[in-house]
Formats: C-alpha cells, sequence, structure tokens
C-alpha cells in the first residue's frame, strides 16, 4: 500500500450518495481497517476559526485561563501537570499527569439529560473565557456540524455492515 485509502464525502447528505460511501467504507475497514475522509461538509472556514480560537485562547495570559479552570467534570483550562488518571482502560492505575494545557468544552447533553448528570465526568456547562467571547459561539457551531456529520457516518457504517440506516 502507498497511500492511505479515502473515503469520500461529497454526497454524504444524499440520499444515493451515502450508499455509494458505505461502499467505500466497507471495502476500506474491512481491507485496511484504517483510512481518512475527504470533501467533508465542514467548511475550512469553520475549521480555521477553531484552530485559530485556539491558539489565541492558550496564548493568553495565565490567569486568564485559571479563571475557568476544569473541576470535577473536566470541563474548562485544565493546566499542564494538574490531572492524572487513576486508572487506564486496562484495570492498571497510572499517576503519570497530563503534559499539556487543555481546553475541555464539550456539547452540553446534560441540558437534555436529567440533572443527576452534572456530577459526573464530562457532564454539565462548560465555561468559556472572558476575553475570547467569540470562542462559544464558534466552538459551540462546529460542535453541532461535527455532531451532524458523526451521525450521518454513523448511518454510512450501519449500511456498510447491512444493517438499517436508523
Amino acid at each position: 500500500m502507498s497511500q492511505i485509502p479515502t473515503i469520500d464525502l461529497t454526497d454524504i447528505d444524499s440520499a444515493t450518495g451515502i450508499y455509494s460511501i458505505a461502499k467505500q467504507l466497507r471495502q476500506v475497514y474491512s481491507t485496511v481497517g484504517f483510512g481518512k475522509v475527504i470533501n467533508h461538509p465542514i467548511s475550512h472556514e469553520l475549521i480555521d476559526n477553531m484552530f485559530s480560537l485556539s491558539k489565541q485562547f492558550h496564548a493568553l495570559p495565565l490567569v486568564n485561563k485559571m479563571a475557568i479552570q476544569a473541576r470535577h467534570n473536566l470541563r474548562g483550562f485544565i493546566p499542564n501537570k494538574s490531572y492524572a488518571l487513576k486508572q487506564t482502560g486496562i484495570g492498571e492505575s497510572t499517576s503519570t499527569p497530563n503534559l499539556s494545557d487543555s481546553l475541555g468544552i464539550m456539547i452540553e447533553l446534560d441540558k437534555i439529560q436529567s440533572k443527576s448528570a452534572n456530577n459526573t465526568y464530562f457532564s454539565g456547562s462548560n465555561q468559556w473565557p472572558d476575553a475570547l467571547p467569540e470562542l462559544k459561539q464558534t466552538a459551540t457551531i462546529y460542535m453541532q456540524e461535527m455532531t451532524k456529520l458523526s451521525c450521518r457516518l454513523l448511518q454510512a457504517f450501519a449500511l456498510s455492515v447491512e444493517l438499517d440506516i436508523d
């Protein structure tokens, strides 16, 4: 293999296009096992804006970032070496801390789930920096667009293994 296989998403939103994409997924993931998507519907402008805002966030003074420091739910600023996973995925413990600054923002599922979800990891409301107000709107749009694309890809994967699209 000289190149990474590609899955062309040009027609992902058409009724017939998703079947073509399902065939591509089946071929690529049943032979090679990995690939890359091209021609997805997420605008390059939106992606560029997210990268730019990420760089702007990380360039803020530490005091601005610490104002939204993440707590138990890991939403907000996570400073370098401030968080260590207590258990790995295979049952072993580790005390190795994170080795980079991060900003944890996610879709706010608890707004559509019960209020009891607020005390679990990755739940609750996002924290947004006052010094970068445009981040909230751009990140929210980006997450919505990525969710739509992910759902459509899941439908294509379902078709690729001969399951119902729903």
